[in-house]
């Protein structure tokens, strides 16, 4: 049964037994850039929400997302 992922997890295996070790490491390093800069941009996205609708009220909060 094919399971996704599946072919680029064996490259990935054999890259580095060929003398290949850099391509690991920057796709761990893409991979911790993206989950922070996500994390942040939610982070951020939920206080500027969070700010609109403590100062005015739960429908200005809804229209300012729209």
């Amino acid at each position: 049964m094919p399971v996704p992922g599946e072919t680029a997890l064996i490259a990935f295996g054999v890259l580095p037994r060929r003398g290949w070790p850099c391509f690991l490491f920057w796709n761990a390093i893409g991979g911790i850039v993206w989950a922070s800069g996500v994390g942040l941009l939610a982070h951020f996205g939920g206080k500027a929400f969070a700010d609109s609708i403590t100062g005015y009220g739960l429908y200005a909060g809804v229209a300012s997302q729209s």
